[in-house]
């Protein structure tokens, strides 16, 4: 018995990288590198205070 832990409209958001990073379909190699870094940045382990 397979059971996920996240609801199938978080899983499809998953699958479409554009959706994860907030970009456009459209966006270019530089827009997606910002967003990505910045996401990096933001769940970095290293740099994250519990507030």
């Amino acid at each position: 018995m397979s059971q996920n832990a996240l609801a199938p409209e978080i899983l499809e958001l998953l699958i479409d990288p554009y959706a994860v990073l907030g970009v456009s379909v459209n966006a270019d190699d530089r827009q997606i590198y910002k967003r990505y870094f910045a996401s990096s940045q933001q769940l970095d382990i290293d740099t994250y205070i519990n507030t």
